[in-house]
């Protein structure tokens, strides 16, 4: 009788078997940041080709403005204050 009690001491000291847990999913290779940028770098702008687009962009940009503000004075002009 005593080594049943014994045996059963055993097991209830043991850890009863765990469920198996699914593993987590591995992880990606880590890249290093420097090996990121630098692959990824798009090529320097060149300003100076840019410009002449840039400016006639502006100069539109500049029109329909002053055709808004003229709008605008009209609108200011012709509506009756009372």
């Amino acid at each position: 009788m005593s080594q049943l009690l014994q045996e059963g001491d055993q097991q209830m000291d043991e850890d009863p078997p765990q469920p198996e847990q699914p593993q987590p999913p591995p992880r990606h290779q880590a890249i290093e940041v420097n090996e990121l940028l630098d692959s990824s770098k798009p090529p320097p702008i060149d300003w100076e080709s840019l410009l002449p687009s840039i400016e006639h962009d502006v100069r539109d940009i500049k029109q329909e403005m002053g055709k808004i503000h003229k709008k605008i004075d009209w609108c200011l002009v012709s509506t009756p204050f009372y």
